[in-house]
């Protein structure tokens, strides 16, 4: 029996180190090739009859910027102090409004999925299903923009005013950024919870439950719901990568004052304006934010079910 132990742990223990060297390689990459975008107009392209730098002009800023960001320094003396409150702003507003969205879209979702495959009301499955193809269809800026143009409207001819339509704020202002990207995650998160059902409710052990005289909510609690645990955790990895990609445009958009809005501020061609520093910044830490999430969600999957280490 013991025989076996020593060779599970040195095999588990390659699959961690395999599975630290993927993601310490994917930030390290994923951190370039942003810098590279950025940088690249700058220095081939040509902005108000000014030449480009060419390739040595996109090394040293490339350069310059990392080994300020090392030491600290993102802009000069007299607004390094400035700009890092500004990301550290930034990344609290980002963090609070992706935390509240999650809080509303995971329950949401939960019981959008669970209606969609188990109620016995037909009419409500259709109209569930309608919807939910509806926002999938929809992408999270023509949500946002549709909600802004109605609030606007309405409360332009009733004087009533439910929400705001910019700015940020744990208050209305919350309203429609974290309604839209709620209702477009927990779209996300009850069509693939229907589909996981689906193959659920065709296994054997169902129809003895039912057999038994269960059905409707009382058969998802007790019998489906467990069963979902492996599919939820990938099912909800996937919700939380769709949201932290569309968080960007809705704080443009919202002018919510996060890292999407700061990202977007880039002016191409000033390499030296601080606002640029802040900017790709507060690109990295999203790319950061969005790896982290993923292998923490890859992680999770592991210690749900050992068996996907013994598959590699």
């Amino acid at each position: 029996m013991n025989t076996h132990v020593p060779h599970r742990s040195s095999s588990v223990g390659r699959n961690l180190l395999r599975a630290g060297i993927a993601v310490v390689a994917t930030l390290v990459f994923s951190v370039l090739f942003v810098a590279l975008l950025v940088f690249a107009p700058s220095a081939f392209a040509t902005y108000g009859g000014a030449q480009p730098g060419g390739l040595s002009r996109y090394v040293s800023d490339i350069w310059a910027y990392f080994t300020g960001l090392f030491q600290g320094q993102l802009t000069p003396l007299r607004s390094n102090a400035q700009a890092w409150r500004l990301l550290q702003e930034s990344t609290r507003h980002t963090l609070e409004l992706l935390a509240i969205s999650m809080a509303a879209a995971i329950p949401l979702g939960i019981l959008w999925g669970g209606l969609m495959a188990t109620s016995r009301w037909r009419r409500l499955r259709l109209f569930l299903l309608a919807l939910n193809t509806l926002l999938l269809s929809l992408p999270a800026v023509a949500i946002l923009l549709l909600a802004v143009e109605t609030v606007a409207n309405m409360t332009y001819r009733t004087g009533i005013q439910l929400t705001y339509v910019q700015g940020y704020g744990l208050d209305r202002h919350l309203i429609l950024p974290a309604g839209t990207l709620a209702l477009r995650g927990a779209a996300t998160m009850a069509r693939a919870l229907q589909i996981a059902q689906d193959d659920i409710m065709h296994q054997e052990w169902i129809r003895a439950a039912r057999a038994r005289g269960l059905g409707g909510l009382q058969l998802w609690w007790r019998q489906v719901l467990p069963a979902l645990r492996l599919p939820a955790i990938g099912i909800f990895l996937s919700m939380l990568r769709q949201m932290v990609s569309a968080i960007i445009i809705v704080e443009y958009i919202y002018s919510w004052n996060g890292l999407g809005q700061r990202m977007l501020d880039y002016e191409f061609g000033l390499t030296s304006r601080p606002e640029n520093a802040v900017a790709l910044t507060s690109a990295l830490i999203l790319v950061l934010l969005f790896v982290l999430v993923d292998t923490a969600g890859r992680a999770a999957l592991r210690f749900a079910d050992p068996r996907l280490n013994d598959q590699e």
